[in-house]
């Protein structure tokens, strides 16, 4: 165990978020498999069964499906492996043989016929969805939400564990009865085992700087990159979707994102990356009042690795943070945010479709004015 971590105790802290409906979350025991393949729910005496398939995703390792019973009260997810002996599957069997929970996704392996899957209980979305929503997340929100990862990898450190792939879209939520929202991590074959060799299923999207020449070993199975991944992740939160301004040009957040991701970030120059980490916090920092926070995510995306600060200093700078807080704002409900947001990816759709159709008789019109010419000239 590594020093400062003794005294570790796992938060169970949820944010507060208002308006929102329960979702309800089932005990992942009581699910089981009939004869015919289908999965039911024991409630009581009752057998509620989940047939109702929805594709909801699809991964390197396989499709996932919400599963549910006719009126969607009851619902689970279901993930149906392309290989029957992929890691994920491999590291959930060991997690739950350590008993490790350190507030990941809940996951129970099931067979049939031979066949692996897994289920997990239902999220309603990740991270990366809320983002999308509401465009950005209040620094206090995003502060208290980083110290729970924090939290939850500083658990999996003192198992023997570690996450790579630390990103919006790999942070899923639900929520309670009292409309607060719970964070857990997902996609557990993201997860690496720092005492055994054995591989990863996901590699890391924000690979930082320093081990991009360094491509054997555990890629992003390191404190080090963790706590790089938490600073992009930060900002991923907390910035603006406009983004920021180098000299007379507008570098929005999504633009932004992905001259960091790994595929990109060898291309471009350290002094250009470090600009951009730095107008990025100042504007998610404007005032002074927020100095130490703002110098300690500047730490954790410090390109010398020894520089940056292990998940224990982060912690004990957040920790005095109160975790119940409000996510949504200004806002009435969540609801009216999604139904701002459906339309949105409406209207997108729409031109989508439009632009489409358009080209479409552009090229129609084009071939047949193409073709009346050539017939023109022919006669002639």
């Amino acid at each position: 165990m590594a020093s400062g971590q003794n005294n570790f105790v796992l938060l169970k802290d949820p944010i507060k978020v208002p308006g929102i409906h329960t979702t309800k979350y089932l005990d992942l025991d009581k699910i089981n498999i009939s004869d015919k393949g289908i999965l039911y729910y024991e409630d009581g005496n009752t057998k509620i069964y989940l047939d109702k398939e929805t594709l909801i995703g699809k991964g390197a390792g396989g499709k996932i499906y919400r599963s549910s019973n006719k009126d969607k009260t009851y619902s689970i997810v279901l993930k149906d492996f392309f290989y029957n002996d992929d890691h994920e599957i491999a590291m959930i069997k060991k997690l739950n043989d350590y008993g490790v929970d350190c507030n990941l996704i809940n996951a129970r392996l099931i067979t049939n016929q031979g066949i692996n899957f897994v289920i997990m209980n239902y999220m309603p979305g990740s991270l990366y969805n809320l983002i999308e929503i509401l465009g950005k997340l209040s620094i206090e929100v995003s502060l208290t939400i980083l110290k729970q990862l924090v939290n939850n990898l500083q658990c999996l450190l003192t198992k023997g564990f570690k996450y790579t792939d630390i990103k919006s879209e790999n942070i899923l939520y639900r929520f309670d009865v009292e409309d607060k929202i719970i964070v857990k991590f997902g996609d557990l074959g993201s997860i690496c085992d720092k005492y055994t060799e054995d591989p990863i299923s996901s590699y890391p999207s924000w690979k930082s700087w320093d081990i991009l020449d360094k491509e054997s070993g555990y890629v992003g199975c390191d404190e080090k990159e963790m706590v790089w991944a938490l600073g992009i992740l930060f900002i991923d939160m907390a910035l603006p979707e406009k983004g920021i301004m180098v000299g007379d040009k507008n570098i929005n957040k999504k633009y932004l994102k992905a001259i960091f991701h790994f595929t990109q970030i060898r291309k471009n120059k350290e002094e250009n990356l470090q600009e951009y980490i730095e107008k990025a916090l100042a504007k998610i920092f404007p005032s002074e009042e927020m100095g130490k926070y703002k110098a300690l995510i500047k730490e954790m995306l410090n390109f010398e690795p020894s520089a940056r600060p292990t998940l224990q200093h982060i912690y004990d700078i957040l920790k005095p943070r109160t975790a119940i807080t409000t996510i949504v704002g200004g806002y009435n409900s969540y609801k009216k945010i999604q139904r701002k947001s459906q339309r949105k990816s409406q209207r997108k759709s729409q031109r989508k479709t439009q632009r489409k159709t358009q080209r479409k008789t552009q090229r129609k019109t084009q071939r047949k004015t193409q073709r009346k010419t050539q017939r023109k000239t022919q006669r002639k």
